[in-house]
């Protein structure tokens, strides 16, 4: 439902859909301080049990090559900058951070 909300919005006052990029990531694992619950993975948040360390996550946008894919690969918050930046139209990390 959040897709088709954000997809209208961009489609029906700015157009920019095409140009968009949608991640949407989760957080790792519930804290049972806060009531949190990762039935049925064992563990949780701060953990390297199952529910320490799963989330869930997609990515949307029309620049995508391959559409339709599942990945169940590891991945951290720190391989999506690289990404980005590409998708920006740039190579040099460094450079991108100093001038944007």
């Amino acid at each position: 439902i959040l897709i088709l909300l954000v997809t209208a919005l961009f489609i029906d006052s700015s157009r920019l859909w095409n140009d968009t990029l949608v991640i949407f990531s989760s957080d790792n694992g519930g804290d049972p301080f806060y009531r949190g619950f990762n039935y049925p993975l064992r563990g949780y948040k701060k953990t390297l049990w199952e529910g320490g360390v799963k989330a869930c996550g997609f990515v949307h946008g029309q620049m995508l090559k391959r559409k339709g894919g599942i990945s169940r690969d590891l991945i951290h918050v720190t391989d999506w900058y690289p990404t980005l930046v590409n998708l920006a139209g740039t190579t040099d990390i460094v450079i991108s951070v100093f001038l944007n």
